[in-house]
């Protein structure tokens, strides 16, 4: 258990050092930091979705807490097949946007919101007036935030009709995300990150940023100026804390199993 431990605490590390060379140096030339930025997010985005299907396999499906983690895990799964589709197109020399992939983004969002409300039937919501007062106060001003950049901003007469449909549907998914982080942070009981579910809103919210980013940037994002790729930190700290998230109910699921005694 020591040498597994171990193992994984090098494997992150060479991760960050690789997220690092990819993303903060000018070590790798412009093509090579491109490939090694992609490896480091379809990494992020993998494992995250492989920690789900452990805990979706140590969970019985047909609790509530067991439907909450597939469905989670069927979002993550949606948000890897966008990225991984999204690299394939972009590599072949295809515009990406509109495509498959951000049918397997989008989808993720209500994959998530209905895991989140499964979560709910086990742990009912505990309402504190002024934690949610304030929760809600700031929930509003973000997701005025999120309405003027995503959507408002976002909307372009000259350009086809499904292209504003999937370019304002982010917008609705990423309020989607708002709602989610903000009532598992209403309902979180002691201390901070002491609960997954806290670690899971962390992440939820932090993917959010990514994308409030990524609206008000696009075009530097896109042009490929360092500065601005550097956002990705956002969605690849969200995968690694959706992975921990995972990692905590397994946790917890083994600890709950009763310990076999052998009698000699």
């Amino acid at each position: 258990m020591q040498n597994k431990g171990f193992l994984v605490k090098v494997l992150l590390i060479t991760f960050i050092i690789l997220t690092v060379l990819a993303y903060s140096t000018n070590v790798f030339s412009e093509k090579n930091s491109y490939v090694l930025q992609n490896i480091v997010f379809l990494t992020a985005a993998g494992f995250a979705t492989f920690m789900g299907f452990l805990a979706v396999k140590k969970n019985n499906v047909k609790t509530n807490r067991g439907k909450a983690i597939l469905f989670i895990t069927l979002g993550v799964g949606m948000w890897f097949l966008g990225e991984l589709s999204w690299v394939i197109l972009e590599i072949s020399g295809i515009d990406a946007f509109p495509s498959i992939a951000d049918f397997f983004y989008l989808i993720a969002y209500p994959f998530f919101f209905v895991g989140v409300l499964k979560e709910f039937k086990v742990e009912k919501v505990h309402l504190k007036t002024k934690k949610f007062f304030f929760t809600v106060l700031a929930m509003v001003g973000l997701t005025a935030l999120t309405a003027y950049f995503t959507i408002y901003t976002n909307y372009d007469i000259t350009i086809p009709l499904i292209e504003n449909i999937i370019s304002l549907s982010y917008g609705v998914g990423d309020i989607i995300l708002l709602v989610i982080a903000a009532i598992l942070i209403i309902n979180y009981k002691g201390e901070l990150f002491s609960d997954p579910w806290v670690v899971f809103a962390t992440a939820m919210f932090l993917s959010w940023l990514g994308d409030i980013e990524y609206a008000i940037y696009y075009e530097p994002y896109e042009a490929g100026i360092h500065l601005f790729r550097q956002m990705d930190y956002f969605w690849i700290i969200s995968y690694l804390l959706i992975s921990y998230f995972f990692y905590e109910l397994l946790k917890k699921n083994l600890q709950k199993q009763p310990q076999i005694v052998k009698n000699y």
